[in-house]
């Protein structure tokens, strides 16, 4: 009878890797049931409503803009703004068609009735079916790779079928579209911890479907082309955009009255509504395009923001050239081929900015406290940001780790001194306040508000806290994710992604943030380069041979 042969004992990596699971499933699930437990304890609070629903409803409805449009609607939607604001939205079946503001005072602001054809935000161009259908096959071109049989196939076609919310949301479907938004965010979120966890297979991948027709039609380089082609396209897109966001106003219109030397806040027109919920690091980015290009009101052109957006794509595809290493031009086709991309980078929102920083944070892998400022600006400018950077400076040691933890006090330091310089002491109270306005909104644009899903929220943000907090864990204690950019990016798609779930509104330009390092984790090589953060012995990072970048 032959003995079973002894098990081979796990190495000291296998073994910490996997103590490093067990406590980042630890720290997840108790941090996953504190928060949700506190948040369905305290219950929905959104506020009381500034004018009864059914009152606000009454009164929208007699504006004579949307009176014709109102004979068919079958029924309305009262979400609060804020103590002094709700906004009203018909709906025909499941489509929306008009939307109006009530104030306290019973009075109506910004009454819209919604194109059956075209609701999103920037340029038209970038709406319509054929430039989408076009945009998303070549989408799919450069990120299928053979064999298509493997997760990947999977990855790609969930990150494409983001089209069909953006078609939902042109039309109105504003449900709809938030339930297809949501399933695939939660899809994403799944596959960032897997990813991070599990790592990528070491097996090789084959060329792209779009490399297969370069070769079979003899055209060399042609992915490289087809990138630097698109991103022209997008960059005089962008700076020629007519469909523009009202954040880009907001944008100009806070940077402006920061050049006359105010803070944004409590200060802004009121031509659009709570514009000034950024902070300081956002306004202070437009402040340069704002001298050339004033902007006091909406009557004014947005063009530095145009300009921002243009700008923003050229560095978003610099980042991705310097990180992707032998897979860059792909990495960036990937990016400007994205549905939503276009529509973006040409609706002058800030969104943009974000994106780039999360780009660059990774392009500065190797540069732990350049990259921690980064993302730390980014935190001060829109918040969610913040919840990166647990898992970003767990991957650094000794002196990194003190410099990243340095440049991150320092980035506070620098945004608190001017709010007081500008603002006096109470400039960095009037920040929050401004910006805890995302927290309290209620949208329709939101699979909360449109299905009546308020007392579930809390689970989901819990969940988003849960995954920084437990990547945090898991990237401390196994130094084979420190290293490895590309499950980096894993936890990053992973808590982005439960961030855009859980929000009180969200719209495809948030896209923007999750895609880049969606590209990286999702569809980058399967080979990394080793990038391991520096270590206590060593005081300066350890340079790889591919500096950080994620190898061909």
């Amino acid at each position: 009878m032959q003995l079973p042969l002894p098990r081979r004992a796990p190495s000291r990596g296998q073994a910490a890797a996997r103590t490093a699971r067990r406590r980042a499933l630890a720290v997840a699930l108790v941090v996953l049931c504190a928060a949700g437990g506190l948040g369905l304890a305290r219950g929905d609070r959104g506020g009381v409503l500034a004018v009864p629903a059914e009152q606000a409803a009454h009164l929208g409805a007699a504006d004579p803009t949307l009176r014709p449009v109102l004979r068919h609607a079958t029924r309305s939607v009262v979400t609060r703004i804020d103590d002094d604001l709700v906004k009203v939205t018909w709906f025909r079946g499941a489509r929306a068609v008009a939307t109006v503001g009530v104030t306290g005072e019973r009075t109506l602001t910004q009454p819209y009735v919604l194109s059956h054809t075209r609701t999103g935000y920037g340029s038209p161009l970038s709406h319509l079916p054929v430039v989408l259908a076009a945009l998303t096959a070549l989408f799919l071109l450069v990120a299928l790779q053979g064999p298509l049989r493997r997760l990947r196939t999977l990855d790609a076609a969930a990150l494409a079928a983001f089209v069909v919310p953006t078609v939902l949301l042109d039309r109105g479907y504003l449900g709809p579209a938030e339930i297809c938004g949501a399933v695939l965010l939660a899809f994403l979120a799944t596959r960032g911890v897997a990813v991070a966890v599990r790592g990528v297979p070491a097996a090789g991948a084959g060329p792209s479907l779009l490399e297969r027709l370069a070769r079979r039609g003899a055209v060399p380089d042609l992915t490289r082309r087809v990138a630097l082609v698109l991103l022209a396209i997008t960059a005089m897109v962008a700076v020629t955009s007519t469909g523009v966001v009202d954040i880009a106003w907001a944008n100009m219109e806070g940077a402006t009255i920061l050049l006359h030397g105010h803070l944004p806040y409590g200060h802004m027109p009121g031509d659009v509504i709570h514009g000034d919920t950024y902070g300081l690091p956002i306004y202070a980015l437009y402040a340069p395009f704002a001298a050339i290009w004033p902007v006091p009101d909406d009557w004014t052109d947005a063009t530095g923001s145009l300009v921002v957006g243009a700008i923003a794509a050229a560095g978003c595809a610099v980042g991705l050239l310097r990180v992707a290493g032998g897979a860059r031009w792909a990495a960036v086709l990937a990016l400007v081929a994205f549905p939503a991309t276009l529509m973006t980078f040409s609706s002058g929102t800030n969104d943009v900015l974000i994106a780039a920083a999360v780009i660059w944070a990774f392009a500065w892998f190797a540069r732990p406290a350049l990259s921690s400022a980064l993302l730390m600006t980014a935190g001060l400018a829109k918040v969610a940001p913040l919840l990166l950077l647990p898992v970003w400076v767990a991957r650094l040691r000794g002196a990194a780790l003190l410099r990243a933890l340095a440049a991150c006090a320092a980035v506070g330091a620098v945004v608190l001194a001017g709010l007081v310089a500008v603002g006096g002491v109470h400039g960095p109270a009037d920040m929050l306040h401004a910006m805890s306005f995302q927290a309290g909104r209620r949208s329709v644009s939101s699979i909360w508000t449109s299905y009546g899903l308020q007392a579930l929220q809390p689970l989901v943000q819990a969940a988003a806290v849960a995954a920084a907090l437990g990547g945090a864990v898991l990237v401390l204690g196994d130094r084979d994710v420190a290293r490895d950019p590309r499950r980096i990016a894993g936890l990053f798609v992973a808590i982005l992604a439960l961030l855009q779930l859980a929000a009180n509104h969200w719209t495809p330009l948030y896209l923007a943030w999750l895609l880049p390092p969606a590209i990286l984790a999702l569809l980058g090589p399967a080979a990394v380069a080793p990038a391991d953060p520096p270590s206590p012995a060593a005081s300066a990072p350890v340079a790889p041979p591919a500096a950080g970048r994620i190898a061909a």
